[in-house]
C-alpha cells in the first residue's frame, strides 16, 4: 500500500486512496445443460476497472464460461473460457463504482450434470 502510494504522489503530486473489497471466496454449484449461477458479490470501488478471477479447482476437469456482471445482471462483461485449476483469469467490464458486482459461471450444453468452481473473486 505505501508503494501504491507513493507511486500516486510521484506522478500526479495528488494523493488518492482508493479502498478495494478483498476478494470473494467462491464455492459454487454449476447446473449442466448451459445453465448458470453465481457465488455472492461484493461492491466495485472503482469504474470501469476489470475483475480478476483466480480459479483454484472445476471439478471433473470440466470447462466453463465465466463473466463479471451487475448484482441486477446488466452491464455483463463478455463470456471467458475458464479451463484450467490453478489459473487467474481477466473479467473485462465497464461497471462503474457503487455498484453491486458478481463472476457468472455457465456450463455447456453438452455438460449433463452439476460442476463446482471454486476460487476467489475481486471485482475491482
Amino acid at each position: 500500500m505505501a508503494g501504491i502510494l507513493s507511486i500516486g504522489l510521484l506522478t500526479t503530486g495528488v494523493l488518492s486512496v482508493q479502498a478495494e473489497e478483498k476478494a470473494h471466496q467462491i464455492n459454487v454449484s454449476v447446473p449442466g445443460l448451459n445453465q448458470s449461477s453465481f457465488d455472492g458479490t461484493q461492491w466495485k470501488t472503482i469504474d470501469d476497472k476489470d475483475g480478476y478471477l483466480n480459479i483454484y479447482e472445476i471439478s471433473g476437469d470440466n470447462k466453463i464460461d465465466g463473466r463479471a456482471e451487475t448484482a441486477l445482471h446488466t452491464s455483463p462483461g463478455p463470456w471467458v473460457r475458464l479451463s484450467h485449476d490453478n489459473k487467474g483469469y481477466l473479467l473485462e467490464n465497464s461497471i462503474k463504482k457503487d455498484n453491486r458486482i458478481q463472476a457468472r459461471f455457465s456450463s455447456d450444453i453438452t455438460t449433463y450434470f452439476p460442476i463446482t468452481v471454486t476460487g476467489d473473486f475481486q471485482g475491482n
